[in-house]
């Protein structure tokens, strides 16, 4: 199943601000309630304002033991079914893992660690850890995918015989200038059975509303009404709305951000558009081959390459941030940025971001300089911000050089039915070449400047490395020092972008 990040499903709906984010983040990391909600009357700080039984919508024990060089699980390790987005997709397919107890080899000896059993897109098993710390095997929220691993057959996951227990606990930290803070977070047991760890934490500021201080949790409404001081919460609750039926996201457990409005929903599909790398749309039967032997550094392919998607703005756009407020006036042309990765889980993801020559100059030219449009997984607004190794003519990457962009405002684009852009030159250039492999850039040049539009490792097979073109294939025989080409239709329809890698 396929997830694209959209506006809730659950906003259409007429009671979706009874819900609560929290309740909300618990269907998202698998988890079931089990009971009732205890609420206090009043909580001091650090104490709770809510309690709630929870439990793991499917978790096991390992059948026998699983292992690669480096990570392993033994028979009988607890594990809880969990769900992953790759960081920073807007469409992706899901990265699915039964999490648990492991260890990790370090040099000469082994190390106690979480470790998840990911279902890999071959059909065997990959073991990773995850990104950051987690408190116990049911509290992963991210996974570490960019080292490869030996992919080993999976391992069966029996049933567990009784249900762990889990409470969520909503409590009051303290009062700010803005608000109230708000503390959430699950109790579980630890790796050590006789002991319970605390993970999954999110905390918040709740401001205050018209009519004070209001809570929402699964049809409840909690009125918190603090002390003069700030040091205790009174605690009213109000059943306004029936509790929510969350079993249809609990059977396919939602991976969120933290914002209540950003939730994955079924996508129709990831697949690169035929033709497209990045913003650029080739015809390889505009394309020549080179004759003769290519070395290093030399020629293979040359042709032109048309925008795939452009549009024009329809309204001023205003790029704000502290100190700094940039515009594009309505008119300027913008041009569609395609990523298509493919995660080393044998997964894929899809971003798309309209880019443009929006830029204020810098230090360096008085010139306007490329940015691009894409929604900041931190903020949840949309940022713009500068694409690393890309023209102001051409977007490669949507890997920007700022951790944070500036806020766009009044961002409407109206697209094109053709390119409102004229044609750049392309070619392919034999980067590098060794006994393994022929690494393949793909080039973009316009006015005498060029960029990188993707880099492609072709691995040589008995001397010949292949490199598919959607209607044709590019099949580059190695000779000494070089290679010779043939260029040929026999409609392979792979997407070279499927083994490619964009500029980082």
């Amino acid at each position: 199943m396929l997830k694209t990040l959209t506006k809730s499903p659950l906003a259409h709906r007429s009671f979706p601000q009874q819900i609560g984010i929290d309740r909300l983040r618990a269907a998202s990391r698998g988890f079931i309630p089990v009971g009732e909600p205890v609420v206090s009357e009043n909580a001091q700080r650090g104490e709770a304002i809510l309690t709630a039984p929870y439990r793991l919508r499917r978790e096991g024990r390992l059948a026998a033991d699983i292992a690669t060089s480096t990570v392993r699980m033994k028979q009988g390790a607890p594990v809880a079914f969990l769900s992953f987005r790759p960081f920073g997709a807007q469409q992706y397919e899901p990265i699915r893992a039964w999490c648990g107890p492991g260890e990790v080899k370090a040099m000469f000896s082994w190390s106690a660690q979480i470790v998840c059993m990911v279902e890999a897109a071959d059909g065997k098993a990959a073991l990773v850890t995850p990104a950051f710390y987690a408190a116990s095997w049911w509290a992963v929220s991210s996974l570490n995918t960019t080292r490869r691993e030996d992919h080993v057959d999976r391992v069966e996951v029996l049933p567990a015989e009784t249900a762990s227990e889990f409470e969520l606990v909503i409590s009051y930290q303290r009062q700010r200038d803005n608000g109230l803070a708000i503390r959430s977070q699950i109790i579980g047991p630890a790796v050590q059975s006789d002991k319970t760890a605390r993970g999954l934490s999110h905390d918040r500021v709740m401001p205050a509303s018209d009519t004070g201080y209001s809570l929402p949790y699964d049809g409840l409404s909690l009125t918190l009404s603090p002390s003069a001081e700030g040091a205790s919460l009174g605690i009213v609750s109000e059943r306004v709305a029936p509790a929510l039926d969350l079993s249809l996201f609990e059977e396919e457990p939602i991976d969120m951000t933290g914002e209540e409005t950003e939730q994955p929903e079924q996508a129709a599909g990831i697949a690169p558009t035929p033709y497209v790398i990045g913003a650029l749309r080739f015809d390889p039967t505009q394309m020549t081959a080179q004759n003769g032997i290519i070395i290093r550094g030399g020629t293979m392919l040359t042709g032109k390459a048309s925008y795939a998607v452009t549009g024009r703005l329809t309204k001023q756009l205003q790029m704000t941030a502290p100190l700094i407020h940039e515009t594009a006036e309505a008119g300027t042309i913008m041009h569609q940025l395609e990523i298509i990765r493919s995660t080393e889980l044998g997964t894929l993801t899809s971003n798309r971001v309209w880019c443009g020559a929006i830029g204020s100059g810098t230090i360096w030219t008085r010139k306007p300089t490329i940015k691009c449009l894409a929604m900041s997984m931190r903020t949840g607004v949309l940022e713009a911000n500068w694409p690393n190794g890309s023209a102001a003519w051409l977007a490669t990457t949507d890997r920007f050089a700022a951790i944070v962009g500036t806020e766009a405002i009044d961002f409407d684009v109206e697209v094109s039915q053709t390119p409102m852009l004229a044609p750049v030159d392309v070619h392919f250039q034999l980067h590098r070449i060794n006994a393994n492999e022929a690494i393949v850039r793909v080039m973009a040049s316009k006015d005498g400047e060029e960029v990188v539009v993707l880099q492609i490792n072709a691995p040589f097979n008995n001397g010949t490395a292949t490199i598919p073109l959607w209607s044709h294939r590019l099949n580059l025989i190695r000779s000494g020092e070089g290679v010779s080409l043939e260029f040929t239709y026999d409609r392979d329809g792979s997407s070279p972008v499927l083994i490619g890698y964009y500029p980082a």
